[in-house]
């Protein structure tokens, strides 16, 4: 719940995720995080989320309105050697991200 103060000052376009924990994909209104910690813009219309509690890296997508799932399957991992990539890699509590390189993620 915002204060009022900053109703006054600020704009919400978007409210995403709801306001229970969950690993759900999909429009802003259906998609679920559980601990979302850092974040970092791709994009103008793309940002990526470090959904803590699900082990994952999640997209939302400001122009589609849509958030999907880039890292990890939603269950904590320490897969450091299988190989597996994206969506199959498991993951173990993401905190924050930094964006290097975009080809880093362009196989999605």
């Amino acid at each position: 719940m915002l204060d009022d103060s900053l109703k006054e000052e600020s704009h919400i376009w978007h409210v995403i995720g709801g306001d229970k924990p969950g690993f759900v994909v999909g429009t802003f209104q259906d998609a679920k995080f559980n601990s979302p910690q850092g974040v970092v813009f791709h994009h103008p219309t793309l940002l990526y989320v470090a959904d803590t509690e699900n082990h994952a890296v999640r997209e939302i997508n400001l122009q589609s309105l849509r958030v999907i799932t880039l890292v990890g399957r939603g269950v904590e991992g320490l897969d450091l050697v299988s190989g597996a990539q994206f969506r199959e890699l498991v993951i173990s509590s993401p905190w924050d991200l930094c964006l290097v390189s975009s080809t880093v993620i362009s196989g999605a």
